[in-house]
């Protein structure tokens, strides 16, 4: 059921994501730093509103869309050169993409949501184009599911750490503190994904979100290059 609701959320929230992906945003601009040349045609994995496009700083010639949201890429910037396929990743039909008419794939803050990890990044280690990533982990909203006594839906540094042992790799933290538990929620949900708290019975999280004070929230995320 946790992979159901993904493109729900996502869609739902979508014209209120460019808002607050902000640590998505900056993910992407560190991800782009890091690619040592100008690839002309692109294909980006879970693209999203265009975060990762809004961010490339040179001229591409051939650039292709990918997501499961209609909305989410109703929101991403469009051109002649632009291509939009609404597809799920974990499809068969994705691996009918003929991926070697690319210089690079990219993916910002997506595969997370991959029923099986393992599997895909096996998959995609024989395509021969080189392939940068980020990845959210379980540490990511680690507070508010301390709090609630809840199991984050998305898979653990460890996890994804033995599917990328023989390619480059850095753990990224970062932090946001809201200044109440209601804002944290607020936030977590405009994002795209509520990080699980439907799970919560309602009591419970009435609760939570009338509890005094700020409230901080981790987000980590693993950067993968294959070259």
């Amino acid at each position: 059921m946790r992979w159901n609701r993904v493109e729900k959320e996502f869609s739902r929230f979508s014209e209120k994501y460019p808002k607050y992906n902000l640590i998505q945003e900056k993910i992407a601009k560190y991800l782009i730093s890091k690619i040592d040349f100008q690839p002309h045609r692109i294909v980006d994995i879970g693209a999203g509103t265009g975060t990762i496009y809004k961010n490339i700083n040179w001229k591409v010639e051939k650039f292709l869309a990918l997501d499961f949201s209609k909305k989410m890429l109703e929101l991403h910037p469009s051109s002649p050169k632009i291509e939009k396929l609404i597809i799920d990743f974990d499809s068969p039909n994705f691996w009918n993409i003929e991926f070697s008419n690319y210089d690079i794939a990219i993916s910002n803050s997506a595969l997370q949501w991959s029923r099986d990890i393992g599997g895909f990044l096996n998959r995609f280690s024989e395509i021969d184009i080189p392939f940068y990533f980020s990845i959210f982990t379980s540490r990511t909203f680690q507070e508010l599911h301390q709090e609630l006594e809840i199991s984050s839906p998305i898979y653990s540094k460890s996890e994804i750490l033995e599917f990328v042992q023989s390619w480059e790799y850095e753990v990224l933290d970062y932090k946001m503190e809201f200044s109440s538990r209601l804002e944290a929620v607020k936030y977590i949900k405009n994002s795209g994904v509520s990080g699980g708290v439907q799970r919560v019975p309602i009591a419970k999280l009435r609760e939570f979100l009338i509890r005094p004070g700020k409230f901080p929230l981790s987000f980590q995320a693993v950067l993968v290059i294959r070259r």
